[in-house]
């Protein structure tokens, strides 16, 4: 491919993102109008009598989230939740992309395990926690662990249905060539399998956070689903939500960042399919 057809063939990637970019544009205002809709709804329904003051307004978690934000026990409390969820998707990512690539290159493996780990993703991961209690106590280690297992599923998951889509050319080419299997893992399969790994992860994130915040709920001597917890057995409602907004904000600024990061992924996988693209 000469050198004005790949600047041709990027020029063209380019004009399709601008072209995308009012109708992200619209997509947006949409997102925003539902948004302030909901809000809206949220304060109307919190200042009618007909739920029995079981949820506060808008305007009254707003002042829980600051009273919360500014008090001194938060940061120790969002440490904790931090650590626990860090450590347990640390331990899926490693567990799950390494049980992954064993399973995915070995064909037998793959057919007979992937089925296996398709039911366990059906199966409720809190109901493992008394066994978690029973092995590491009531410590943030029955937390990590509890974040671990949740996060396992769907990374492994991806790393399989990855490893199926590697072009077999490639791994008969390199077998061809002598190439050791830590040479297969690490410049056939992994460089092809970034954006579903990450893609896995995202995933992963957010279902260790929800078994992270369970397990905290159900036992635990702090962390924010301790003080979730905590509130609720004082019947502070408002602030009770005011944690749970917080912890919603902390989801969505870790999801927004894997979603940038998926989305410069796949311009950079368009460019390069472009510059790769055969002259006709």
């Amino acid at each position: 491919m000469s050198a004005v057809d790949t600047r041709a063939s990027v020029v063209s990637v380019q004009r399709e993102a601008k072209s995308a970019a009012p109708a992200r544009g619209r997509e947006l205002q949409a997102q925003a109008i539902m948004v302030a809709v909901f809000i809206v709804l949220w304060e109307v329904v919190g200042r009618g009598d007909f739920i029995y003051g079981l949820i506060p307004t808008f305007s009254d978690t707003l002042v829980a989230v600051w009273s919360i934000a500014t008090s001194s026990t938060i940061g120790r409390q969002i440490s904790i939740s931090a650590q626990e969820i860090g450590v347990g998707l640390g331990v899926a990512v490693v567990v799950g992309v390494t049980v992954g690539l064993g399973l995915g290159s070995v064909n037998y493996l793959r057919k007979v395990f992937e089925p296996l780990i398709t039911y366990v993703a059906a199966f409720p991961k809190i109901v493992l926690f008394p066994v978690f209690l029973l092995l590491f106590g009531v410590g943030p280690e029955s937390k990590m662990a509890m974040g671990a297992v949740s996060g396992f599923v769907p990374i492994v998951l991806n790393v399989l249905v990855a490893m199926r889509s590697v072009d077999g050319k490639y791994i008969k080419m390199a077998r061809s060539l002598g190439t050791t299997q830590l040479q297969m893992y690490t410049k056939i399969y992994l460089p092809g399998m970034v954006y579903p790994i990450i893609a896995g992860i995202r995933l992963g994130t957010a279902l260790a956070i929800v078994g992270t915040l369970l397990g905290e709920i159900k036992v635990s001597n702090g962390g924010l689903g301790w003080l979730t917890h905590f509130y609720l057995a004082q019947f502070s409602i408002p602030k009770m939500y005011g944690v749970l907004a917080i912890i919603f904000l902390g989801a969505v600024a870790i999801n927004l960042v894997l979603s940038l990061i998926l989305a410069r992924l796949t311009r950079f996988r368009a460019s390069e399919m472009a510059e790769s693209r055969p002259l006709m």
